[in-house]
């Protein structure tokens, strides 16, 4: 006689669910076979699924710890990517160091290769998504859910021809003030807005810093406005 399955098992299931015919065919079996009072529009565990899931409390800005890429021996001036991803892990690992995070992302590849970055997240068991498709309302969004998340803008020049190789930082809080902005621990330092570049650089210039939608959006979505580069990281 086999075993019975345990309720993670069984949740199982559900998660991994996409509706192929077999298993059409398997949930339908098991419809026929449940007591006709758990299928009631009012039963239990039904009003219960339905149920929206409570907003989560969140400062703004989230609190992160702060970690400036040029503490990080002479490559520190080209790890903009990875100080990023690491203050992530740490934030929703804070059991594990960031300098741990440093000393296993290069056996996955570059810090300017997303998909090392993306598996080193996942092997500190993070949920990873390199997109090219962000917004100001989805990164609003992603904040608002307590989700501090690494974005790659253009650094150089005025915001208006914006240029660059790219730079990352982490967003993690929102302001609305004179129009409004993002509250970034951006790891190089205090990037200058307006005309591009970096008057300010190390030490905890990049700490909370805030940067203003005007000046900043088209830094982040260039060709339109939803084309930013983004991470979306998740336990």
């Amino acid at each position: 006689m086999a075993d019975s399955i345990s309720v993670e098992k069984w949740l199982d299931f559900w998660k991994y669910y996409e509706g192929t015919p077999n298993q059409e065919l398997s949930v339908r079996q098991l419809f026929e076979g449940i007591p006709a009072s758990l299928k009631l529009e009012d039963s239990n565990w039904i009003t219960k699924y339905r149920e929206p899931e409570p907003k989560p409390e969140v400062s703004n800005p989230i609190e992160v710890v702060y970690d400036c890429q040029l503490n990080h021996g002479d490559e520190g001036w080209r790890l903009c990517f990875t100080a990023s991803c690491a203050m992530t892990m740490h934030f929703h690992r804070p059991d594990i160091p960031i300098s741990e995070y440093y000393a296993k992302r290069p056996s996955y590849g570059d810090s300017t290769d997303p998909s090392a970055q993306i598996r080193t997240l996942q092997y500190f068991g993070l949920k990873t998504k390199y997109v090219q498709i962000g917004s100001i309302e989805k990164l609003k969004e992603q904040i608002a859910l307590g989700r501090p998340t690494p974005v790659g803008i253009l650094h150089h020049s005025h915001y208006t021809q914006a240029s660059g190789g790219g730079h990352w930082m982490l967003a993690l809080g929102t302001f609305e003030e004179d129009g409004g902005g993002v509250i970034c621990h951006d790891p190089y330092g205090r990037l200058d807005e307006r005309g591009g570049g970096y008057p300010e650089t190390g030490g905890t210039y990049g700490k909370y810093v805030k940067y203003h939608w005007k000046y900043w959006g088209p830094r982040w979505t260039v060709a339109n406005d939803h084309d930013g580069w983004g991470m979306g990281v998740m336990l």
